[in-house]
């Protein structure tokens, strides 16, 4: 691969750069650590050389592509992105790209439905995390006597406002239960769009029984799920995977959440999944009610055994060392069959 012909890429009031002098950077904001980002950057790691020798665009056209290369385009968003339905205005979009990846089915079948895009183009190779080790004494079992902890990690416009409307109700004036909220624009690099939602930010702030962390090392992060005992998520947002539902399934810690976007694939039945409601009200209702249940049934042997299923069920399936030998047989292939015509056997559907 090292004898691929060198090429120069101008970007407008920068200087030239070789392609192979290309840095992830121009693909990645270094400051930005969401679920594209972090995906990302542990593939491109994993596999520097291989990856240089590819066009690559996350979700939207970053930088300008070598002709000469293969190109790869990682679908993170929905086919209802304004961003997406900006390209994909363009019926030939698609043709530009040897493959598409996906990360989960549920993506897959609305961009071929919305855009037409052949089957054979496209394939799903879902997210990864790494598995989480949990002993025992990393969290306690809830009791009359001892407090539920419930973790909110999304950026607060996918559903904080219905989670703070449940907890803070009068229903919940029983029950011992503290919330970590993990909320902020600062994840993506957008801290200016978290004054939009200052004043949820300040409900967090105002309640004794809910700590406001804003954005924390995924390190901390971590460790809030293997303290936490359920995930609280009333998601109003049409999820294409969810690395923190995947984290959660790992640490032991349960979900609740709607059955919404790919959030039921990515769950695989060991989440508390209830009916998504698009008017709020309505879905105020149907999650308080699931949330209560959880709550009140956490410690019992069916939850349990469901939280204990889930997470080898997770370590099994979503873990890094499974998904890069994925990645690296599609690569492998695309790159054979652009340069040489023949290409690797696809990776099978219980790889990936």
């Amino acid at each position: 691969m090292s004898d691929r012909p060198k090429l120069t890429v101008i970007e407008g009031g920068k200087k030239e750069k070789q392609f192979q002098d290309l840095t992830f950077d121009d693909l990645l904001d270094p400051k930005a650590n969401g679920g594209t980002e972090i995906q990302a950057r542990k593939l491109f790691n994993n596999f520097p050389e291989l990856v240089r020798e590819f066009n690559w665009v996350l979700s939207y056209q970053k930088i300008p592509m070598d002709p000469k290369k293969p190109s790869i385009l990682w679908m993170h968003e929905t086919p209802f992105d304004e961003g997406v339905r900006q390209a994909f205005k363009d019926p030939n979009y698609h043709l530009q790209f040897n493959k598409i990846v996906f990360v989960s089915y549920w993506q897959q079948q609305l961009f071929h439905a919305l855009y037409n895009i052949p089957w054979e183009q496209s394939i799903v190779i879902g997210n990864s995390i790494e598995p989480v080790h949990v002993k025992e004494g990393d969290f306690q079992v809830p009791s009359s006597r001892n407090v539920t902890k419930l973790v909110y990690i999304s950026t607060p416009h996918r559903g904080l406002d219905i989670l703070l409307d449940v907890i803070q109700s009068e229903e919940f004036e029983s029950r011992f239960w503290e919330l970590h909220v993990c909320s902020s624009f600062e994840l993506y690099n957008r801290k200016e769009n978290d004054v939009h939602f200052q004043k949820l930010f300040d409900r967090c702030k105002e309640d004794n029984r809910i700590k406001y962390h804003g954005t924390l090392p995924h390190d901390r992060v971590l460790s809030l799920l293997k303290e936490s005992h359920i995930l609280a998520y009333p998601s109003t947002y049409m999820e294409t995977s969810c690395i923190s539902a995947m984290e959660a399934m790992s640490t032991m810690c349960a979900i609740v959440c709607p059955n919404y976007g790919a959030l039921p694939e990515t769950t695989a039945n060991y989440s508390f999944s209830y009916s998504y409601e698009p008017d709020p009200e309505r879905h105020k209702v149907i999650f308080s009610h699931v949330l209560k249940d959880v709550i009140d049934n956490w410690s019992s042997n069916n939850v349990m055994q469901l939280l204990q299923y889930g997470k080898v069920y997770c370590d099994t399936f979503y873990r890094w060392d499974v998904r890069l030998q994925v990645w690296k047989q599609l690569l492998e292939g695309v790159y054979n069959l652009h340069y040489h015509g023949q290409q690797n056997p696809e990776p099978t559907p219980e790889a990936v």
